[in-house]
């Protein structure tokens, strides 16, 4: 279990009442919740080749905002990117972000709202 999976476990309630969250962020958050426990299912039973025990693999949530499920994919996506660098040339990751008051704007309108401000960075 990851540090977010056991934030979101042991906190969302305390987040639900102090924010409006919206049923997506919700949805997401119980996702994360039981990511890779029983109650996600399980997709396989292994046995250790060393101590010959047998355990189970449960199942991901699959949810993009997920790190544990998104690890993964994003190694292969920075994998498959490095192609593209030129060596010897340094490259940074910027993040920017907005106001949390234009978050009902940006829900209504993320298609053109999110264009504008990749064209615009």
């Amino acid at each position: 279990m990851g540090v977010f999976q056991n934030i979101v476990i042991n906190h969302l309630d305390e987040l639900a009442e102090k924010h409006n969250l919206t049923f997506h962020q919700t949805r997401t958050m119980k996702k994360i919740q039981i990511c890779h426990t029983r109650d996600s299912g399980f997709s396989k039973e292994c046995v250790c080749d060393v101590c010959g025990r047998t355990y189970i693999h449960y199942s991901g949530c699959g949810n993009r905002n997920c790190p544990e499920c998104q690890h993964r994919n994003c190694e292969e996506w920075a994998d498959n990117y490095r192609k593209y660098l030129l060596d010897g040339i340094a490259y940074f990751h910027l993040v920017f972000t907005f106001p949390s008051e234009l978050n009902p704007l940006f829900y209504q309108n993320q298609d053109l709202l999110y264009s504008l401000m990749y064209d615009a960075s």
